[in-house]
């Protein structure tokens, strides 16, 4: 692996020979979430667009300067808008699950018509934790360890802010069920989806000929990840699917390129917030139970979040797995 380029938005690895990771620092930087772009050989495709259309026009240049070649396809690998809210930036074909497609026109308008109400006063709690001396916790959870990392933050969440004015909701174009190959004139592409586990629908990318998984947000490396979805009890038998792919190298949803030794660690949380949601679905008072709970001091410190973020997790499983089953 080799860094090709670097901006004040996004690092752009390549990882194998014509495929490329496009990491952002999580909620510090303007891209929101990472991307990948693939050179099919007399073609090129753009795996998510980033949570920006600025910094997605960013993307499209890169995408041409590194490939040659025109932007034939584009994925939307689930509806979360740092995925997609870049897509109004790119004139090109759009694919994405069935499912995503039917979450995003249900729920896009909504989440951003929010994003106009919330984050000003997110903006204003955050500078006075500064004037406080307080760095504070992200709008996600995540603390920052320095007044700068907290002070980049609110800079990036400001400029997504600034730029709500501008987001021309798009839609996919192509949709598919559950899986799906995309050839080009020197290799092809897998994509295939797993359903109820980080959101609605979450699609994975493999490319076979160099062994590279992309991964979305069902992937994430030095993050904890989260649980949106409605089936978080099935995430622990599919990281055991995952881990019986040969991978070589994985592009995270967000997080740096990692190997697949992340893949176990994943499978290890996942294990821990099912046995602790079995817990506290036992327990008198669910949420009482869940404010005891620590994050689990056998994942890597170097995976961002806090007894919040575990607590949060199981909380999901306890709700949408161990209780409404019963």
């Amino acid at each position: 692996m080799k860094q090709i380029n670097k901006t004040d938005d996004f690092t752009i690895i390549e990882v194998a020979s014509g495929v490329y990771a496009v990491i952002t620092e999580f909620m510090l930087a303007h891209g929101y979430c990472n991307s990948a772009i693939i050179d099919l050989g007399d073609k090129c495709l753009v795996f998510d667009t980033l949570g920006h259309p600025k910094t997605a026009k960013q993307l499209i240049q890169e995408a041409h300067e590194l490939t040659g070649q025109k932007i034939v396809y584009l994925i939307n690998s689930h509806w979360h808008w740092d995925h997609v809210w870049g897509n109004q930036s790119f004139e090109h074909a759009i694919f994405s699950t069935i499912k995503t497609r039917e979450v995003m026109q249900d729920n896009q308008q909504e989440q951003l018509d929010s994003f106009k109400t919330s984050l000003p006063h997110y903006l204003e709690h955050g500078r006075e934790q500064l004037e406080e001396g307080i760095n504070g916790d992200s709008l996600f959870g995540f603390p920052y360890d320095t007044t700068e990392h907290f002070k980049r933050h609110l800079q990036s969440i400001q400029y997504l802010n600034d730029g709500l004015d501008d987001i021309d909701l798009r839609l996919p174009d192509f949709t598919f069920e559950t899986r799906m190959q995309i050839w080009g004139s020197t290799r092809h592409v897998e994509l295939r989806a797993f359903h109820g586990l980080h959101s609605a629908s979450d699609l994975i990318m493999y490319i076979p000929d160099v062994k590279v998984l992309v991964g979305g947000d069902l992937v994430v490396s030095d993050i904890l990840p989260f649980a949106y979805g409605e089936q978080p009890l099935k995430y622990a038998a599919i990281f055991k699917q995952l881990q019986a792919m040969e991978i070589e190298h994985i592009i995270p949803g967000h997080g740096t390129v990692a190997d697949p030794e992340v893949l176990s660690i994943l499978q290890n949380y996942w294990e821990l917030c099912h046995a602790a949601a079995k817990q506290a679905a036992q327990a008198d008072d669910l949420e009482s139970y869940l404010s005891t709970l620590k994050r689990p001091q056998n994942i890597p410190a170097r995976f961002q979040g806090t007894d919040k973020t575990f607590q949060a997790a199981v909380r999901r499983f306890a709700t949408y797995g161990i209780l409404s089953n019963e």
